[in-house]
């Protein structure tokens, strides 16, 4: 979409009334678009602050918090986003990337067998697992999830790029 033309409208429905927590989640998104990262992060908290039970905006402050490695926040994120809405799969594995990225592998199962019941065909969720597995020096139990990825034939760049970076 015209995020850029977007913007002034979404601004305009909250000059009419600031009160509605989707018009600020909408516009978050469209700031997250063009690159308006601070300014997306307050209308986040803005639409949470209206409306503490909006699953989806948990989930991209998760995503900005994460991307500035605060995973602990993006932690509470995804938790707060799934304890609402636990049928979204992405939630689920992005948990369990922040407890990866966090050194915190022992957490990991039980999020990505969440995404992986969500989404049975998306390989990244089976190559996490597959990975938490080899940090936890269960080389057997890796074998699996990691031949799942595979056949899937969906490792994507996302997944070899955490690869390399935690595989050093």
């Amino acid at each position: 979409g015209n995020y850029q033309k977007a913007v002034p409208h979404f601004q305009k429905a909250l000059a009419i009334d600031p009160n509605k927590a989707e018009a600020h989640f909408y516009l978050g998104l469209a700031y997250g678009a063009l690159g308006k990262h601070p300014e997306k992060i307050r209308e986040y908290h803005e639409s949470l602050r209206l409306n503490p039970n909006m699953a989806m905006a948990h989930f991209k402050l998760g995503l900005a918090s994460a991307a500035t490695e605060q995973h602990q926040d993006a932690i509470l994120h995804y938790k707060e986003s799934i304890r609402i809405n636990n049928s979204y799969p992405d939630a689920h594995y992005f948990l369990a990337l922040s407890y990866f990225l966090s050194k915190r592998y022992k957490e990991m199962s039980d999020p990505l067998q969440a995404a992986i019941a969500l989404d049975p065909e998306n390989g990244k969720h089976f190559y996490l697992l597959g990975l938490s597995y080899l940090k936890l020096g269960r080389y057997q139990a890796a074998i699996a999830p990691l031949r799942k990825a595979s056949n899937l034939n969906s490792v994507t760049n996302e997944a070899q790029s955490i690869s390399k970076v935690t595989l050093k």
